[in-house]
């Protein structure tokens, strides 16, 4: 995954939790979030991806209610996510079915090495 396509996706994750927080939650929730936002959406990240990927498990870890946005908004987006999933493997599955296996047949060459025997 390109730096590009892990931004957005960490960017759309952080934006899921924050539109399924609720309203009453504390506003420090929210300045965490946007706070997490705004180091992503600097030109340049300057730690690696799995620290700050820990730094939002942390964080979401740590408070109730972001913890239950999370899990609210991950509800929505992984069975969607699965079922386009399983239609690919299903596709690409189909598609490898059409395609002779030339692997398990011989070759020329291994044909004729073996009647010369």
């Amino acid at each position: 995954m390109t730096n590009a396509a892990w931004k957005q996706c960490i960017i759309g994750f952080l934006d899921g939790v924050e539109r399924d927080l609720h309203a009453d939650a504390p506003a420090e929730d929210k300045v965490a979030l946007q706070a997490l936002r705004s180091r992503l959406e600097k030109k340049r990240i300057t730690e690696a991806r799995k620290p700050y990927e820990r730094k939002i498990d942390a964080l979401i870890d740590s408070r109730p209610y972001l913890f239950a946005a999370a899990h609210r908004h991950l509800g929505k987006v992984v069975p969607v996510a699965v079922e386009r999933a399983a239609a690919s493997l299903k596709k690409a599955r189909d598609l490898l079915g059409r395609v002779p296996n030339k692997s398990l047949q011989p070759t020329a060459t291994a044909r004729s090495a073996s009647d010369e025997t």
